[in-house]
């Protein structure tokens, strides 16, 4: 149990909804005067001397468009018209419930988001197009922005503003990043600032200059634990102060970056900037925080030449997944089965031991070009209204 000398009662209560012990058992707020503590405590409904609570990380419909059905919350909308005016927006709405854009349907995106991009950085804007689609990200949900920085010096020179493009993505980019590799939790009550214990121990000595952050994640398939360390200096404004954002809060984001690119390795794009994109303003000029710089347009890996040109298919509707069309199953759409259990966290050896222990048939050799070919048209709708049913019960938290 934790008591309130560690954490306050009003965070306790709202640990009880959001949180849960390691054991599975939910947590409620209570006296301690039965375990001899005069005060309130958050105690585990299996074990009350359990202490290991996590908060689970959950994909919302507003961010991840990897969920069938996805749309921009009302808020999102209402800014971007502000931001790019109604009939651009509009524009923009035939992109909503699409799980996978083509590079001219990002192109379009960014130009009607970011005109002054494509004049002023037409290299930035090609690299974010790349980063686009490897990572199969979406500007429209505010996974990545391109932010203009004013460049003082250049500006004197010439006798005008002129500004510096860089690539930046949205902290929930990075988590439905690494939400692609599986479930991941919040450990520890991170994140938090780090104690002065902790930074002697990680730095060797503390740092009064600067708010340091410390987050921890652990992998609940595999039990890894990792952890991410971040700081932010206490005499630097931070970008978007004026709608709330704070030193504290950028520190959390430079820790959980850390977190989750050790939790995933080589899953983050590297060389980009990560933001809270709920601060964010696309039409004003950033101020340079210190952990900015220029982003140097590098050329694209190969991996992403051949995914620009795959265009993928959506998911069935939840209303249809029960009566899927029979030239669906006679063909085995390969790429809405392949978003589906992606969907839902299976690995391609996990869907072949599903096959070989439900369907009772050979699950040897590669799932696509080996084992879905040796089902029968029963077993195929069989399987596919299993993981469809699946994809329909993926947890959605409306913003």
């Amino acid at each position: 149990m934790i008591t309130t000398d560690e954490i306050p009662l009003e965070k306790m209560r709202a640990m009880e909804f959001s949180h849960h012990c390691r054991c599975g058992g939910t947590l409620s707020v209570a006296w301690g005067g039965a375990f001899g503590i005069q005060g309130y405590v958050l105690r585990c409904g299996n074990d009350p001397q359990h202490r290991d609570f996590e908060r689970s990380f959950e994909m919302t419909m507003g961010n991840c468009p990897d969920i069938p059905g996805w749309q921009l919350t009302k808020k999102r909308r209402n800014q971007m018209e502000s931001q790019i005016g109604s009939e651009n927006t509009s524009k923009l709405m035939k992109y909503q419930g699409r799980i996978t854009l083509t590079e001219e349907e990002v192109k379009d995106i960014i130009a009607t988001i970011w005109p002054r991009a494509i004049k002023e950085a037409p290299d930035v804007v090609k690299r974010a197009v790349l980063i686009c689609l490897q990572y199969r990200l979406n500007p429209l949900v505010k996974q990545l922005h391109l932010l203009p920085f004013l460049n003082k010096k250049e500006s004197k020179r010439q006798g005008y503003e002129i500004y510096d493009w860089a690539i930046a993505r949205g902290i929930q980019a990075d988590r439905l990043l690494a939400r692609r590799q599986g479930p991941f939790s919040y450990i520890d009550n991170t994140p938090r600032r780090m104690t002065e214990e902790e930074q002697k121990q990680i730095y060797g000595k503390i740092d009064k200059q600067s708010f340091h952050a410390i987050v921890r994640l652990r992998d609940p398939s595999t039990g890894a634990e990792v952890t991410g360390y971040g700081a932010w200096p206490v005499n630097v404004d931070v970008y978007g102060i004026e709608k709330g954002n704070t030193m504290e809060n950028m520190a959390f984001i430079h820790a959980e970056r850390q977190a989750l690119d050790r939790l995933h390795p080589g899953e983050m794009p590297e060389d980009v900037m990560v933001v809270d994109e709920r601060f964010l303003n696309i039409e004003k000029v950033a101020p340079i925080s210190p952990t900015n710089t220029k982003i140097i347009d590098a050329p694209p890996s190969d991996k992403t030449t051949t995914t620009k040109s795959i265009e993928e298919k959506e998911p069935p509707a939840a209303e249809e997944q029960h009566l899927l069309d029979e030239s669906l199953i006679a063909g085995m759409d390969k790429v809405w089965i392949q978003e589906t259990i992606k969907a839902i966290h299976w690995s391609e050896e996990t869907t072949k031991s599903w096959i070989s222990v439900n369907l009772k048939v050979e699950a040897t050799g590669d799932l696509y070009k080996d084992v879905l070919p040796r089902l029968t048209k029963e077993q195929a709708i069989r399987f596919t209204n299993e993981i469809s049913n699946k994809a329909s019960q993926l947890p959605l938290v409306e913003n």
